[in-house]
């Protein structure tokens, strides 16, 4: 307020740009509005409406909190401190600004926190990070028994689909020690991503595609073991995220840099050597539409 007013100190009122000062208060990231007015005979009124923040934002090397419209609002380390903001990290607010907007895609995040504390309450706190750079894909990362695991969830239908994944992840990760990703975008078939084991290592030694791996392994199946296939058939890959549960929010950002190298490996079949070379993917039937 004084970098803004401190000029008019000891100033006639009538000799304040009421609307120049009001537009200098709306330029601050944190104030949505400002309302600027005289009062006689010799006061000048003002008041703000100060931005909420809903969730954490990670732009590049930067992460900063980000309010409803998807207005990015820088904050000190110490008033951060004081706040203790407990929020999942948002990525992909600003790539491809033609597909949707900033304010767009952050009603989409909100929408899918809602819809998962409908299926069950709290749930959106299990959530750590969620990917809005593809608005027809939501792609959240959720824990499970010590593993980040990447969920696909789509535009739509959020509660119906975590609602499948809580029905099945208990079963899919006992047959799948190394998953580490779910789409759940497809009635009935549930593709897997699984990351790199000692067999699609050995497939790929002996000359075997992935995809050719998974579909000799036999496959998992919930519902109607019959209509299991190998994912590349089913869907496109699943794509990239990290990090941990909402309970450690501050090793989050910490984790994730480490879970997307894990993750770019296991999708890079022609990285360095000395990186992962191969994933293998399934696709389960769940016997059922989301």
């Amino acid at each position: 307020m004084l970098s803004v007013f401190g000029q008019d100190i000891g100033r006639n009122i009538f000799l304040v740009p009421l609307a120049q000062r009001r537009s200098q208060l709306e330029s601050i990231p944190w104030v949505q509005r400002a309302t600027v007015m005289r009062i006689l005979p010799d006061q000048i009124l003002v008041h703000i409406v100060e931005r909420t923040p809903i969730a954490f934002a990670r732009e590049g090397d930067n992460v900063e909190l980000v309010d409803a419209d998807g207005v990015l609002l820088p904050i000190s380390p110490a008033r951060m401190a004081l706040h203790h903001y407990s929020f999942p990290v948002v990525t992909g607010l600003h790539v491809h600004p033609a597909m949707a907007s900033p304010q767009e895609r952050m009603a989409l995040y909100q929408r899918f926190l809602a819809d998962l504390d409908h299926a069950q309450p709290n749930a959106s706190s299990q959530i750590s990070e969620i990917d809005l750079s593809d608005p027809d894909d939501l792609r959240a990362t959720l824990s499970s028994k010590g593993s980040d695991l990447l969920i696909h969830f789509g535009a739509d239908n959020f509660a119906a689909r975590y609602q499948m994944y809580l029905a099945h992840i208990t079963e899919w990760q006992s047959r799948y020690p190394n998953l580490i990703g779910i789409d759940l975008r497809f009635p009935g078939d549930v593709p897997l991503e699984l990351a790199p084991n000692p067999s699609t290592a050995n497939s790929a030694a002996t000359g075997k595609t992935t995809s050719e791996a998974a579909s000799n392994a036999s496959p998992a199946s919930v519902g109607n073991p019959s209509r299991a296939i190998p994912a590349t058939a089913k869907a496109a890959s699943l794509r990239h995220s990290s990090s941990s549960t909402s309970a450690h929010r501050a090793q989050s950002l910490r984790r994730a840099k480490l879970h997307h190298q894990r993750l770019a490996a296991a999708r890079h079949p022609h990285a360095p050597a000395g990186h992962a070379k191969n994933h293998a993917s399934r696709a389960i039937s769940t016997g059922g539409a989301q």
